[in-house]
């Protein structure tokens, strides 16, 4: 390790594609508090980051050891990004098995056979989930800077001031990328009921 020590960051990236495996180390000895930091601010439960940080790390292996990094002189705005991208993916489960529990405790409250018949139960149960899909899909088709500043306010409950940081712009902007992604998510909104709409009239 203290060889690796005087290692310039490009130096540590270089050779860790090369193989060597020790270089991750000293970019946890140099990077790995500010990681954990980052996810600890946006994750509550401790085990849950504790995950989420092991994670980041076997991706920031995975790609450099594979050669698909090109140093720009960023690495820890890199890391981070992959790390926000995992507390994304994490609170989407997270919905998701709420979702999946609460459908089990109305089973559990009221009795498999009333569940089953019970339309009302059903019924909302599965437009929530559309409700979360269509949602989700309509935020994937934003422009990338709405999208990312999207999903950092909602997904991570990152403040404007982090998101300013985390993206590189000031946090009038990172305001106005929100404001205008969330233009663009009405108006597909209404889009969307006025095809509704549309179809029922048909019927």
């Amino acid at each position: 390790m203290k060889r690796y020590r005087n290692y310039t960051d490009g130096d540590l990236l270089a050779a860790c594609a090369k193989g060597e495996k020790q270089c991750m180390d000293e970019l946890v000895e140099r990077y790995g508090a500010r990681l954990m930091a980052y996810i600890r601010a946006n994750v509550r439960r401790h085990d849950e980051a504790d995950d989420i940080f092991q994670d980041t790390l076997l991706r920031i292996y995975q790609t450099l050891s594979e050669g698909r990094y090109y140093d720009s002189g960023k690495f820890i705005a890199w890391a981070i990004r992959i790390a926000h991208n995992l507390v994304i993916d994490s609170y989407r489960r997270r919905k998701m098995t709420q979702i999946i529990l609460d459908a089990d405790c109305d089973r559990d409250l009221f009795g498999r056979a009333e569940f089953a018949t019970t339309d009302r139960n059903i019924e909302a149960d599965i437009v929530r989930r559309q409700t979360l899909d269509a949602v989700g899909k309509m935020v994937k088709q934003l422009p990338k800077p709405q999208r990312i500043v999207v999903e950092m306010r909602h997904y991570a409950d990152m403040s404007f001031k982090d998101i300013a940081e985390e993206t590189s712009v000031s946090i009038n902007t990172a305001l106005g990328r929100m404001r205008y992604g969330l233009i663009n998510l009405r108006r597909m909104i209404d889009q969307q009921e006025q095809q509704f709409q549309s179809l029922r009239l048909c019927v």
